[in-house]
């Protein structure tokens, strides 16, 4: 996928014509990371706003005692690091390849370019914003009102059609807990009857059982 493909299917650049895609994508430079390299620190400032055309980016922040919280994953067609191009302020959180990814990136200053060129980008903006504040409140009810069994089921059944799988260490970052709990979680989910473990795979046994443990029904 090029550039200008990959920003052709982006919600801040759709419906805009090959001519002007092109001139946005000389704005952009990639990168490939390797599995576990960082790809920018929560924290610093003017690291731009990244697109990811291949792999999965892992958006994380970390504690002072070290224990990360994995917020969500960035898959191909996506980007991240969007809100220090609005608001001038320092990266809120890590990002980290967690597969082999390329990544195209525009700096701070010439995205703040690209929003005064074409105000669309802005209003299209807004509406990811949204969605991701709506998985942000998501994600922060799940950690109060759910227990680990529960929020792990769901995660299983989220991660059921996606490539690869998650480490039971990558299921705890996700779920904000630590990979002990998440062993313990998977014996219980096992023991009733709703998924086999065999070895380093899950197999669900019982997805509307799995749904109701969740509390998705």
């Amino acid at each position: 996928m090029t550039i200008t493909e990959l920003l052709s299917n982006h919600p801040f650049f759709r419906g805009m014509d090959r001519a002007t895609l092109e001139q946005i994508a000389c704005y952009f430079r990639a990168r490939t990371y390797h599995r576990g390299e960082i790809i920018l620190l929560e924290g610093d400032c003017d690291c731009g706003v990244y697109f990811v055309q291949r792999g999965v980016v892992k958006i994380l922040r970390s504690s002072e005692d070290g224990r990360t919280q994995t917020l969500t994953l960035v898959g191909p067609g996506h980007s991240f690091n969007e809100v220090p191009a609005v608001d001038g302020g320092p990266n809120p959180a890590s990002a980290e390849a967690m597969t082999e990814c390329t990544v195209y990136s525009v700096s701070r200053a010439d995205f703040s370019r690209l929003l005064d060129r074409y105000p669309q980008i802005s209003r299209a903006m807004l509406v990811v914003f949204a969605a991701r504040l709506r998985q942000l409140v998501e994600l922060a009810s799940d950690l109060t009102l759910r227990t680990v069994p529960q929020r792990l089921a769901k995660l299983l059944l989220e991660q059921a059609h996606i490539a690869g799988q998650l480490t039971q260490h990558e299921m705890a970052e996700r779920l904000g807990t630590v990979r002990e709990v998440i062993g313990r979680s998977l014996r219980a989910l096992a023991d009733e009857g709703l998924l086999r473990v065999e070895g380093h795979r899950i197999v669900i046994t019982d997805p509307e059982g799995l749904r109701r443990k969740a509390g998705l029904e």
